[in-house]
């Protein structure tokens, strides 16, 4: 057994020879001597939220500058739950299954090098959370008799972090219980400062309810808020299986009766009495 080798690039030469002392030709070798331990990073830090419906996708870079990286090992907490060997440009990627997402874990990697030194380090803690945030429109009012160009405000509440928020609406007196036949409004809010009290301004209720040409002026609307977490948690079922009338129930969706007689001017002539008689002049004193 050889021994005492410096850290680092060693040449090695080997003969042999006979009892009569006759010596081969001598054959060179490089032995390496690493004892510096690898490295691992995540690209997610601090905070992973999922839902729990899915496997989680861990990427991240590794590094060892003596032998090179040969293997990393993903565990949440002490379970270990993936190993991967395919590192390219000390890229790496592993999968947490479904079944080993656990809530308020930590997710650690080890890496080891390809001459045996290994390091653990922790990535981020892993959280669960199945709670869908909700959404709720406060002004107008929901069953309102209403015309013309509104700013539509509202709140949206989550126990974790919201992510997004979208507006839906839909005309007609009675609204569908499938997402993709309401109508998309604006633009996706991402903004957090801007998602938690939502406003949506300039809605032009009667234009876009069509009341101008519906019978007697009237005509009806739904406004949906639909909020994202970044869970993945949504606040109603996008496949379309929730039910409009559950969606009311949690003051999702609202209807509003979109009168043009509401907000009509009235004129009153205060200086004319009504006598049966017929005016004879155009000047009224």
């Amino acid at each position: 057994t050889l021994s005492d080798f410096a850290v680092g690039t060693n040449t090695l030469c080997v003969a042999a020879s006979d009892a009569a002392g006759n010596l081969s030709t001598f054959s060179t070798y490089t032995v390496k001597v690493d004892e510096e331990s690898p490295s691992v990073k995540s690209d997610i830090t601090g905070e992973k939220l999922t839902n729990g419906k899915s496997d989680v996708v861990v990427t991240g870079t590794c590094s060892d500058d003596s032998s090179g990286v040969a293997k990393v090992e993903l565990y949440v907490g002490t379970t270990l739950v993936a190993t991967t060997t395919s590192i390219s440009a000390n890229a790496w990627s592993a999968t947490i299954p479904q079944a080993n997402l656990a809530d308020n874990t930590t997710v650690y990697a080890k890496v080891y090098d390809a001459a045996g030194n290994s390091s653990k380090s922790s990535l981020f803690t892993l959280s669960v959370d199945t709670e869908v945030p909700s959404s709720t429109i406060t002004s107008p009012d929901k069953d309102t008799n209403l015309n013309g160009v509104k700013t539509i405000n509202g709140t949206v509440s989550d126990n974790k972090t919201p992510a997004a928020l979208d507006l839906y609406y839909y005309v007609g007196s009675t609204a569908t219980n499938v997402l993709s036949d309401w109508t998309h409004y604006s633009s996706q809010i991402t903004d957090l400062a801007k998602i938690y009290n939502f406003s949506f301004a300039d809605f032009d209720f009667t234009t876009t309810s069509n009341a101008v040409s519906a019978s007697g002026g009237i005509a009806y609307i739904w406004l949906l808020p639909v909020a994202y977490d970044k869970a993945g948690n949504c606040s109603i079922d996008v496949t379309g299986t929730t039910s409009t009338s559950t969606l009311l129930a949690t003051n999702q969706a609202v209807k509003y009766t979109v009168d043009q007689n509401s907000d009509r001017p009235i004129i009153k002539l205060t200086n004319l009495k009504s006598s049966g008689g017929t005016l004879t002049s155009n000047t009224v004193y």
